[in-house]
């Protein structure tokens, strides 16, 4: 996300947005298949998960539920 620029010292590359945007959501992706073993391996089924997390979402407002229906549209 950062290169170096001769004689400029670093730099935030153009793409650094992007690239901070996929890293976020391969941490997100990779904390949410653990909660998905832990609740699987407790006996939750999907649709427990999908009302916990439903309701979780609700708690935060719904923040970023704009952006999500952009990216899937």
């Amino acid at each position: 996300m950062l290169e170096s620029k001769r004689g400029r010292g670093m730099e935030v590359t153009a793409d650094a947005p992007k690239l901070c945007d996929v890293r976020r959501r391969e941490i997100v992706r990779s904390r949410l298949r653990d909660v998905l073993r832990e609740a699987a391996g407790g006996g939750l089924s999907a649709d427990e998960v999908l009302s916990l997390v439903a309701d979780e979402w609700a708690r935060l407002g719904g923040r970023g539920r704009d952006r999500a229906r952009e990216e899937r549209a």
